[in-house]
């Protein structure tokens, strides 16, 4: 026993060894999209991100920063705090699987090893590890900057040190690994919550260990589970913090003292409390409960993480989500208030009308909010009451948006304007159709079976589906795969595993299961650690449709779990050969065919699309962005995290244009992010907001209602109100108008505006190019069309506008879309991936000329841009790099438009060459992996070569496409015909183009005959 230990613990580390080398080698070297950018200038700085927060991770995350040797290198050691992680984690899993393998296979605990056991044992988990070391969504995580490495990390170990209790159970001081476990969890939930989802697994092995078997005693095991589990939500993470708002209130408002006082007291009351309990049971010999009370007490100090939330707040760092100072902003960014609820167990449909007068709404409370030292009542949480005949118990059909509702036509099959309330089974059918089957099960599929393609699945047979590289079996469900263009079948998103990692998985779960009595027992703890981490998750988290990305990261612990049974995989095989082969033989012989067939074809599969190492992309998106926002000391407003957070990392970890001021329009809704907006920020000055916190702060002016008068006509015809006198009007308390819910809407008599033009500023400070100053008007005019009311972002943009009087230049991200610009849709000029506000009407039918700002944005993209390894063959783009490029190009392209319409064919040529040489056609191709155009820019591409004369490059651009959509007709006319009515438009669209891009070759001249065809589809058709 002794020697299988040693083997085990370097078995061990050998495996760690293996997956840490992996992901050093894949590790991204600089920010990712998404969350990353936050999560690394967050660490950097000991920032607060966004709700919940991740306290813990950002902190140990710091740890690894400050290693790095220079400020392009932090992002880089960020990183690789994911790729230990991940390795940790595979560490955990090997021991976690040759623990249960050798329960398994040894027959009582005092039998010694042979060595046919301890080789077959070694290799199971070997196997199990390294199939998870190498499965997609579990390899994402763990070359990137985000918390769901270190979740994973959390979650192997508290299931590793549960099994080492269960080996200790029995001798003194066993219970410490419970206590260790206790504050495991507590740790993790400064990470995420994922981790918390182990313990009905943790008691199950406790009850398996500790009682004899019945089911009585199995459903009150599981009881004992849930309340667990309910207790630590609604306990630690919000029951302990509403304790303690009750006291705080008390001393703050009653007793006069300072904010945090009752905080402060109600922890040391409490820690006081447990302390008291944790030495009474000790002396009393109540080993039980002294467990149980340590236990919580230890969860708690790890728990404590969130003290860095409450005292980095209060530092007013750049980042300062919720500012949560005191414990009601905690509480909120903790219960994640921002975010809304969804409904689990009843509520309403998506078309459900609320009942009729004043039972429309439920007032449930008051919101407090800290103002000048006390704290007061500044709105109350509500909910609406809906219809009865609207509602249903688990709902799953509640979205309101217009793609939600679209969503519920193609996957329940309802109408989504209808006016009667959907069947309970049509309910059902969402739940299985989309929920489960599309928003899991093709998760876990991608994992242990094959990925068709990298691109974000919405339902189509293109789509990002799974498969299995066995061609009859996807021919059945995607269609031929035999006549997949080349393109498709190339690409290094389609990951090909013949089902062999399910298969050997579903082998691992009935030998375990077969293992008799032991076997049922690690099998039923197995299962519900599949069970909980993957499928409860879907329940809970209940699902809208069109997510805006890919969501298989949640589930890694349930993949986690499934890697068990691969790993027990190899035991079953073994068993099997035992039968015609020695033992020892058998072993080997299993566990290098496993190898071969899970692990090595994974890596091998995943590799190309996982390697992030030489991708700089998001990173210089940013700057790009920030590069954009030319003038210096200007402000630029963008709205998702794509265009916001890599702009935040550039500016917080690598200093680069830190006097631009980023403003994220959807944050301007908050009271916190319009309090940072008025401060500065390195070297970006306070944004020009007349208004005082009274005038904005919690409840306050959340909307501002346009209410016709009198003079609201007159107004109008005039051209509207002066901006500056407007914002006057609305900051006067005399016109708020309270709600039944305690909020206080502002009012205004129009929503046309307009604000004057100093022409000798404007010109001084080069807002205009040379050409149009002479066009600069004395007041710019704008109006908000139908808009019956404007938000509380709306009111600072327009309040900073009207005191800022042209000093400071207004940018709007080139992603966020004109209807985000605030009504100023023609009075905007592009510098590159951002619009700048002029005082100048720009969409006066001369398009593109004057919505370019042509030298700027020259000089941007031929000498100030990046590019991010972009053209490099050897770095892989996702879909999201992809987007980006995409909008790159289609940017860059306007600038080329610009100087074909002024016949500077010399330059317009020399854009067209760099979007070619930026962009190699084999990366950002005509079609994506899935078939789908990027609205035809090749093409453009082409025209504007012709346009310009350059013939030859025009060509080799046509007949590239002309394959591709030759190769992508034949495609679809290969499917069935149910399969081809989804591709109807598609195939239209196919024969619209090949005739377009015939009529391109000029004037009789032919495509050339290797991309010709006979075939062509009509309208009819």
């Amino acid at each position: 026993m002794a020697n299988f230990k040693r083997i085990n613990t370097w078995s061990g580390w050998a495996i760690f060894a293996i997956a840490l080398l992996t992901y050093f080698l894949t590790l991204a070297p600089s920010l990712s999209f998404w969350d990353c950018g936050e999560f690394i200038a967050c660490a950097d700085k000991l920032q607060v991100g966004h709700p919940p927060g991740a306290p813990l991770y950002l902190m140990l995350a710091r740890l690894f920063a400050v290693f790095a040797p220079d400020t392009t290198q932090t992002a880089l050691f960020v990183n690789s705090l994911s790729a230990v992680c991940s390795a940790l984690t595979i560490l955990f899993l090997f021991w976690t699987i040759t623990h249960i393998a050798r329960k398994l296979v040894q027959k009582t605990k005092e039998e010694a090893l042979s060595l046919s056991q301890t080789t077959a044992i070694i290799g199971a988990g070997a196997v199990g590890a390294l199939a998870f070391t190498f499965s997609d969504s579990f390899w994402f995580s763990a070359v990137e900057a985000e918390v769901y490495a270190m979740s994973s990390l959390f979650t192997a170990f508290v299931f590793w040190a549960i099994l080492k209790w269960e080996e200790e159970a029995d001798e003194p001081y066993a219970n410490r690994w419970l206590v260790l476990i206790a504050y495991a969890m507590g740790l993790s939930l400064g990470v995420h919550l994922l981790n918390l989802l182990a313990i009905p697994a943790i008691v199950l092995v406790v009850y398996f260990k500790k009682y004899k078997f019945s089911y009585k005693g199995f459903l009150v095991a599981m009881l004992i589970a849930v309340a667990i589990l309910g207790g630590i939500l609604k306990i630690v993470l919000s029951g302990l913090l509403t304790v303690a708002s009750w006291i705080e209130l008390l001393f703050v408002n009653d007793f006069g003292w300072h904010y945090n006082s009752g905080l402060l007291f109600f922890v040391i009351l409490l820690f006081a409390i447990l302390a008291f309990g944790v030495y009474w049971t000790y002396k009393n010999g109540k080993p039980l409960w002294n467990t149980v009370i340590l236990s919580f007490a230890v969860m708690l100090i790890g728990f404590s993480s969130y003290s860095m939330i409450i005292i980095r707040a209060h530092a007013l760092t750049p980042m300062n989500n919720n500012e949560a100072t005191n414990v009601f902003s905690l509480l909120s960014y903790l219960n994640r208030e921002q975010y809304g609820q969804k409904p689990l167990f009843s509520g309403p449909y998506f078309n459900a009308p609320l009942v009729d007068g004043e039972d429309a709404i439920e007032i449930k409370g008051d919101v407090y909010s800290l103002w000048e030292g006390k704290y007061e009542k500044a709105y109350k949480e509500y909910d609406y009451n809906y219809n009865k005949k609207y509602t249903t118990i688990f709902p799953r059909m509640y979205g309101t948006d217009d793609i939600h509702r679209y969503g519920y036509e193609q996957w329940a099959g309802v109408n989504g304007n209808q006016t009667q309330p959907p069947t309970f089974a049509q309910n059902l059918r969402f739940f299985f159709s989309y929920q489960v089957n599309h928003m899991y099960w093709r998760y876990f599929m991608w994992n242990f079976s094959g990925r068709q393609n990298g691109v974000q699945g919405q339902g189509s047979l293109s789509e990002g589906n799974w498969i299995t590289g066995i061609p009859f079996v996807d021919s059945m469900r995607l269609g031929k795969q035999s006549e997949l263009p080349e393109f498709m079948k190339e690409d290094p998103s389609r990951n090909e595993y013949y089902m062999l990692p399910f298969i050997l998985g579903l082998l691992g779960m009935f030998y375990q299961y077969s293992r008799g009595k032991k076997g049922k027992q690690s099998f039923a703890i197995t299962f519900f650690l599949f069970f909980l981490t993957g499928l409860a998750i879907v329940l809970y988290v209940n699902q809208t449709p069109y997510q805006p990305r890919e969501r298989d990261y949640s589930y890694v612990g349930s993949f986690y779990a499934f890697s068990i049974w691969i790993g027990l995989g190899v035991l079953a095989i073994w068993q099997l050969l035992a039968k015609y082969l020695k033992e020892e033989t058998g072993a080997i012989v299993a566990t290098v065919v496993c190898l071969a067939l899970v692990p090595a074809i994974m890596a091998k599969e995943n590799w190309d699309d996982h390697d992030r190492s030489g991708r700089y992309w998001a990173r210089d998106v940013g700057q790009n962005y920030l590069m954009s926002a030319n003038d210096e000391n200007s402000i630029i407003f963008c709205y998702g995290d794509n265009d916001s957070f890599p702009l935040w990392y550039n500016q917080d970890v690598e200093g680069f244009r830190t006097d631009v001021r980023v403003a994220n329009l959807s944050y301007l809704q908050s009271v916190w992010f319009i309090d940072q907006m008025k401060r500065q920020t390195y070297e970006s000055l306070p944004m020009p907001i007349s208004m005082t916190k009274d005038k904005y702060r919690e409840g306050i002016r959340d909307q501002i209602m346009f209410v016709n008068s009198q003079q609201t006509e007159a107004l109008e015809r005039a051209g509207g109100v002066d901006l500056k006198t407007a914002i006057e009007f609305i900051k006067d308390d005399r016109y708020l108008v309270e709600t039944v819910t305690g909020r206080k809407l502002g009012q205004f008599i129009t929503n046309h505006f307009k604000l004057p033009v100093p022409k000798q500023t404007v010109i001084e400070n080069g807002l205009v190019p040379k050409e149009y100053q002479d066009e600069i008007p004395e007041e710019v005019r704008w109006n908000l069309g139908e808009e019956t009311s404007m938000m509380k972002q709306n009111l600072a943009i327009y309040d900073a506008l009207a005191h800022n009087e042209w000093n400071r230049t207004f940018y709007f991200a080139s992603t966020i879309g004109k209807g985000l610009m605030q009504g100023f849709d023609n009075n905007i000029m592009l510098t590159g991936l951002a619009y700048k506000l002029v005082p100048i009407q720009t969409n006066v039918g001369e398009m593109p000329l004057r919505e370019v700002d042509t030298q700027t944005m020259y000089e941007n993209v031929t000498k100030n841009f990046k590019w991010g390894n972009i053209n490099d063959e050897n770095v892989y783009l996702d879909e999201t790099n992809l987007h980006a490029a995409h909008n790159t190009m289609n940017k860059i392209s306007e600038l080329a438009d610009n100087f074909i319409y002024r016949d500077d064919y010399q330059k317009a040529t020399e854009i067209l060459d760099l979007i070619v040489e930026k962009f190699p056609y084999e990366k950002m191709r005509y079609f994506d992996s899935m078939g789908r155009t990027y609205r035809g820019f090749w093409i453009q591409l082409a025209q504007r070569y012709l346009i310009v004369g350059d013939q030859d490059k025009a060509k080799a651009i046509l007949e590239k496409v002309t394959r591709e959509v030759i190769a992508m007709q034949e495609y679809y006319t290969s499917m069935s015909a149910s399969d081809q009515r989804q591709y109807g438009t598609e195939l239209i669209r196919l024969s619209n183009t090949l005739e377009q891009l015939s009529t391109l070759y000029g004037s009789g001249e032919e495509i050339d005959e290797e991309v010709t065809t006979d075939e062509t589809i009509s309208q009819d058709e």
